[in-house]
């Protein structure tokens, strides 16, 4: 099961374990069209507070450079930095019918 861009918006909040985190919020800054402000945003008040960031908030793969705003399975927002695609368009095996 692959991740789905993340439908609606969010904010950053300090949880109760004293961590930045997103949460999903109808009427927050960010959305997937902004993550990458998002993610700045993030590290800013990581750095300010001197708190970590909530680890389900985000993921960073190796290389990755690119912020995304993904749901997770259970529907709930994260950051995701994912290397730069080459082209711009997701690679996909295509499928021969051979009967």
């Amino acid at each position: 099961m692959s991740a789905k861009t993340f439908v609606g918006s969010v904010s950053i909040v300090k949880n109760t374990k004293g961590e930045i985190a997103l949460e999903k919020d109808a009427e927050g800054k960010f959305s997937a069209n902004n993550a990458g402000e998002c993610h700045a945003k993030l590290v800013e008040l990581s750095k300010k507070l001197k708190s970590p960031i909530n680890k389900y908030s985000l993921f960073i793969a190796d290389g990755g450079t690119e912020a995304v705003m993904l749901a997770n399975r259970f529907g709930n927002p994260y950051i995701a930095l994912l290397p730069k695609r080459g082209d711009g368009a997701a690679k996909r095996s295509s499928v021969t019918k051979l009967a």
